[in-house]
Parts: C-alpha cells; sequence; structure tokens
C-alpha cells in the first residue's frame, strides 16, 4: 500500500494518521520545506550556534551573575545535577551531545537475551516514536537542524527499526533510556531490526546508503528528552480502546437479544435525565444494534442483569473517559515536549524574568514531564477495565440456565457429559481479574532521580504499558463473549437442536433476518469468521472440541473490522455525541 506523508511542522497530526503510517512499512515520508515551523527550525539551529560562540566568551567572566546569564542548561552545561557546570570550549559542547546519547542508553527487557525480540519495543511502537519526534522537531522550537528531522525520516522510509529496550524510563525528564536507544542508531551505534535481521547500526545504515548523523549543541539531548515513548503507547492505547468500547455495546445489544431480554433500560428518556454524554450514545449504540429483533422483550422478565441494563451507564462512562484521554492525546501529538525550548522571535523584554536570568531566548522548563500521559493512561485503564467486568459478567448470564432465557447450561446439549462453555468463562474471569491488579495507577507513584535535581517523575510508560495490557486482555474477554452470544444466536436460530425439554416449553426460534439490525450483521460476521477451512462456524453441539482456537478467532475478529461490519449493518456506532 503507497502511503505518502508530508510533514510540516504545523501541529497536525492526528491518532489516525499515526497508527494508519506506523502499521504501513512501505509509507513514504517528505519534509516540507515550506512552513513557518521548518524557516524557524533552520532560524532556531542558527541562534544556538551564535549563542554557544557568545556564552564560550563568558565562560571565565569574573562577574558570576554575568558568567550564569550566558549559561545554556544541556548545551553549555552539562545535564541534571551537571546543570551549572559550565563547559570549556565550542568542540566539549558538541561532543556532549554524543556522550549523553551513548551514556543514556541504559534501558532493559525483561530478560538478558539480546535477540528476543519481546524485550524490545514493536515496530509499529519504533514507527510512531519516529514520526513523532521528527514532527516535533519541525515546530522549530528543539533547537534542532533540518538536517535531525530527515534522518529520522531517512529510518522510516527505509523502516530501520531501532531496538528499544521496553524498561528503564520513569517518565521525567522524557522517556530518557529508550529514546537514547533509538537515537543511537542515527549516529551509528546499538542495534536495529532492518528486514527481519537485527544488525548493529552503523551496518543498518550502510545497507539503506545512509551515514551515521552527527549531532550539534542541543541536538543530543533533543533527541532524548521527551514523553514520545509514552505517547506512543499511549496512542495506541486510544485507538484500540475506540474500537474496544463500540464492540462492548455491539455485543452487549447481541447478548440481551440471545437472552431474550427485556429493553425498557435502553430508552432514551432514561438515559437524557442522567445528561452524562457517553450514556446516551452507549444506549444509542446498543438500541441501533437490536432494532427490529423479534427475540428481544420475550422472556417476560421485568428487569434483566446489571451487566446489560446497566450497560449504558457503565460503557458510558468509559465512553465519556475515553473522550478525555483521546483528547489529551491528540494535544500531545502536537506538543514540544523536549528540554530546553527556544524561539528566536521572541521578545524576552516582555517574560517574567524580563531576560535578566538568561541573555538568550532559552526556556529550561518542565514540558517532558509525563503526568498528562499517565493520568490519562490509568483512567483510561479503569474504563476499560470496567468494560472488561461488565463483559465477564454477561458470559456468565449467557451460560446460566436460570438467566440466560432458557437456553442450556454452559450452552452445550446434553450438560454433564459435556462442559460446553464452562472453561471459557473461568478464563474470562482470570483475565478480569488480571485487569484488576493491572489498574493500580502508575502515576501516583515517584522516586526521586539525579541526585535529587530531578525529585518528582511521572512513571508514564509504566502507566501506558499497562493500559495497553488491560486493553488486550479486554480484548480476549470480549472475544470470550462474541464466542458466547454467536453459540447462543446458533440456538435461536435453528442452528442448533433443542433438548426436548426446553424445546416442550420455548420452542422460539427465528430466522436470521429476524434479528436485530446489528445483531444480524455481528452474527453474519461471527459464523464467517470462527468457520474453518472457509466454512461457516459449525457450533458445539455433540462432541466436546477445544476452545481456544475459537476464542482466539474471535479476538482477532474484533481486532479487525467486526464494529465495521456491525456499523454498517444498523444506523452506525459512534463514539462521539451525533
Amino acid at each position: 500500500m503507497s502511503d505518502t506523508f508530508y510533514l510540516n511542522g504545523e501541529g497536525s497530526l492526528t491518532v489516525g494518521d499515526v497508527v494508519r503510517l506506523a502499521r504501513n512499512p512501505s509509507a513514504n515520508f517528505q519534509l516540507s520545506k515550506d512552513g513557518e515551523g521548518f524557516a524557524r527550525m533552520k532560524r532556531t539551529a542558527t541562534y544556538i550556534q551564535d549563542a554557544v560562540a557568545i556564552g564560550q566568551k563568558h565562560i571565565n567572566d569574573t562577574d558570576e551573575g554575568e558568567r550564569r546569564r550566558h549559561l545554556i542548561y544541556g548545551v553549555t552545561t552539562g545535564f541534571g545535577h551537571n546543570k551549572n557546570k559550565p563547559l570549556e570550549c565550542l568542540d566539549s559542547a558538541r561532543k556532549l551531545q554524543r556522550n549523553l546519547i551513548i551514556s543514556h542508553a541504559a534501558g532493559v527487557g525483561s530478560n538478558t537475551d539480546e535477540h528476543d525480540l519481546s524485550n524490545y519495543f514493536s515496530a509499529e511502537i519504533v514507527r510512531a516514536l519516529l514520526l513523532i519526534r521528527a514532527s516535533m522537531f519541525l515546530q522549530g522550537y528543539s533547537g534542532v537542524r533540518p538536517e535531525l528531522a530527515q534522518a529520522q525520516i531517512e529510518l522510516l522510509n527505509h523502516n530501520i527499526i531501532p531496538l528499544i529496550p521496553k524498561k528503564g524510563s520513569v517518565g521525567s525528564s522524557g522517556d530518557l533510556a529508550p529514546l537514547a536507544h533509538l537515537a543511537l542508531v542515527l549516529i551509528g551505534e546499538g542495534h536495529a531490526l532492518v528486514d527481519g535481521e537485527i544488525v548493529d547500526g552503523k551496518t543498518a545504515l550502510k545497507k539503506a546508503g545512509l551515514e551515521p548523523y552527527d549531532p550539534t549543541y542541543k541536538e543530543g539531548l533533543a533527541l532524548t528528552n521527551g514523553t514520545t515513548v509514552s505517547l506512543a503507547i499511549s496512542l495506541f492505547v486510544v485507538h484500540e480502546a475506540k474500537k474496544l468500547l463500540l464492540a462492548a455495546d455491539t455485543l452487549t445489544g447481541m447478548s440481551l437479544e440471545a437472552i431474550l431480554g427485556p429493553t425498557r433500560a435502553l430508552e432514551p428518556f432514561v438515559h437524557k435525565l442522567r445528561h452524562h454524554p457517553g450514556q446516551i450514545q452507549s444506549a444509542q449504540n446498543t438500541r441501533r444494534v437490536i432494532e427490529a429483533s423479534k427475540l428481544i422483550n420475550k422472556s417476560g422478565e421485568v428487569q434483566s442483569l446489571y451487566s446489560t441494563r446497566c450497560s449504558p451507564q457503565v460503557h458510558g462512562a468509559a465512553h465519556d473517559t475515553w473522550r478525555h484521554c483521546a483528547s489529551v492525546i491528540e494535544r500531545e501529538l502536537n506538543a514540544v515536549t523536549d528540554n530546553p525550548l527556544f524561539d528566536p522571535d521572541l521578545d524576552i523584554s516582555t517574560t517574567i524574568d524580563g531576560g535578566e536570568l538568561c541573555a538568550f531566548n532559552a526556556f529550561s522548563a518542565g514540558n517532558f514531564h509525563g503526568e498528562p500521559l499517565g493520568f490519562a493512561m490509568d483512567f483510561l485503564a479503569i474504563a476499560m477495565a470496567e468494560v472488561t467486568s461488565m463483559s465477564e459478567r454477561r458470559i456468565q448470564m449467557l451460560l446460566d440456565a436460570h438467566h440466560n432465557g432458557d437456553l442450556p447450561q454452559d450452552l452445550i446439549p446434553g450438560h454433564g457429559l459435556n462442559s460446553g462453555f464452562m472453561i471459557l468463562q473461568y478464563t474470562a474471569a482470570a483475565l478480569t481479574s488480571e485487569n484488576k491488579v493491572l489498574c493500580h495507577p502508575a502515576s501516583v507513584d515517584s522516586i526521586p532521580t539525579s541526585s535529587n535535581a530531578e525529585d518528582h517523575v511521572a512513571m508514564s510508560p509504566h502507566a501506558a504499558r499497562k493500559a495497553r495490557e488491560v486493553a488486550n486482555n479486554a480484548f480476549s474477554v470480549l472475544g470470550i463473549e462474541l464466542l458466547a452470544v454467536t453459540q447462543a444466536l446458533c440456538f435461536r436460530t435453528g442452528r442448533v437442536d433443542w433438548p426436548k425439554a426446553i424445546q416442550a416449553s420455548n420452542p422460539l426460534t427465528v430466522a436470521d433476518a429476524d434479528l436485530g439490525k446489528g445483531t444480524r450483521a455481528g452474527f453474519a460476521a461471527a459464523l464467517k469468521a470462527l468457520g474453518d477451512d472457509g466454512q461457516e462456524f459449525e457450533p458445539f453441539e455433540k462432541d466436546e472440541r477445544v476452545p481456544a482456537p475459537y476464542a482466539r478467532k474471535a479476538r482477532a475478529l474484533l481486532e479487525a473490522d467486526f464494529v465495521d461490519q456491525v456499523s454498517k449493518g444498523c444506523q452506525g456506532l459512534h463514539c462521539l455525541p451525533e
């Protein structure tokens, strides 16, 4: 698939852009040289070169205040607790940047096997990192040359994937260790994945006809400073969570239909009274799934279990949480998060210090702190875990003969000889419980670093990694619900012979066309995806079968286009108010 993307530094990246491009190794990236960002980038890089030269003239100034006024953190000083130690010459200022990259590459994986790719971030995460960093630099406030953004783009265009260990960042001063591993390959060090083979950085560049990059003033610091690792993971979580929420609304409707359940709890009147937009949207999604069904409201029950009756309230709260977190990620995608920041066009006489504390337009600040991302990922993890918990309860509802509209216990005829779907619920329970453990917030933790110079950190990469694991577990649980509801609907559509005792008291079966509009589309998609050798899914009926492969297929369908297929079958499913 050909996909050309022009980076212009105008702060217009979206989650959809990054996910699409990160997952497309053949995408082509071009650096737009016409925008204001590119022009500002060139001005800022020149400004820093001039500032370093001026600062060097004051390095031995007998006036301590005047000497300090001409220091720029990380450019003409050391890093961290060495922030007040000036560098003695221009050559040292350049060498400092390369030394920083090498010294900060201190990440680790889960084990010591350097060839085990599970120790490193996936290719899609790394490609997202490169894209976000290049786009950020192009805004022109980081003090780096256009050549640095181009060097990152070249890694993308040649699909060179630096090997970045997953662990070692505390999220402030940005994601230092993993970003240093990313930068190593740019300078011809470290290791990368090229065409499925692990090679050293120099070889990776040589294979692509590229030369190692030689960082100058501020560039090593810019490469290693910022929230980009936390952000890259987070944007995939946000992308996956949207799909997860819409699948949960869909499965609620399908499960409610399978048990012949009552629908009055979904009425718009109810949800408008509470005013939460997510709740209103979730209820609307589920109503659209079951629209025109001939199964709903046939059980005679006055009200259903909380896992269906309260789904708009729980799923809706997750929708609202997702909307907030998605907005945080979208803003961070277009933010400048390294340190220090520069604006050669700013009149520093109008700033707080009136230009007295620094002779240059250099601002040592804290945009690298990952707290906004940590909060968002901790919050979204909780929301996804609760959606998972509701799904696990609906699975048990479908299996329980006391609550499933007289379907067989564990959704299997001849229960006793066969266990049916019983242990699938155990698996769902295990994953649901694991998610509860993973929801301990990472963002409330902090541990000082750099001799207490960096005394409060965000732990945002921990929050992002945990949130993605919660999402992974959630997809597996919802996949089990999809498998269970497909089996249940096979009873309702006459694909499975009912036990005689049940058939006599409740002979209700309908044609596929009599299912709800969304249910019909979801059921058709599941029958196709769960089948073997291109055949329609054969429901569990007589002999026991290993259920795990079917659960995997169901999850794969949810991660692919299940929601899209359901949405086309009804009036559309949405995560935003219409």
